[in-house]
């Protein structure tokens, strides 16, 4: 839980979280310009059997709901199967699989010095720059 929330302390502004899984211990109704539909590049990566899905606004103003309330009854090892945020539009972690070993994507503008940062703090074991030419 404290790489999500080192993610969601890093993007939060002009930002938007989605969880997708068994999401029934969660209630939604106090957090405003939530949406149960995909949305942008925030979508569904589970079709058959079709799970929960909420997309909340990750903003100053509804970060500590997420952070103190719906993480702590979502149940992330066992109900949620996949995390997305997405930036200004654009997805910038991607949390897969029930956060499989391998199965966690940061975006290439992430810089190295905050998951150095993460490593340092033993909030992450290691990581992988990967860049793509043309």
């Amino acid at each position: 839980m404290s790489f999500l929330k080192a993610m969601m302390d890093h993007f939060c502004g002009s930002a938007l979280i989605s969880f997708e899984g068994d999401l029934s211990a969660i209630d939604i109704q106090n957090i405003p310009n939530t949406s149960t539909q995909p949305t942008g590049d925030l979508r569904r990566n589970t079709f058959d059997p079709q799970r929960d899905f909420i997309v909340l606004p990750l903003e100053a103003h509804t970060i500590d709901i997420i952070r103190n309330d719906i993480l702590h009854r979502i149940g992330l090892s066992r109900r949620v199967d996949h995390i997305l945020i997405a930036q200004d539009g654009k997805l910038v972690v991607g949390i897969y699989d029930r956060f499989d070993e391998g199965s966690v994507w940061v975006s290439p503008q992430t810089s190295r010095s905050f998951l150095d940062s993460l490593a340092e703090q033993d909030i992450i074991n290691s990581y992988t720059f990967l860049t793509y030419s043309e």
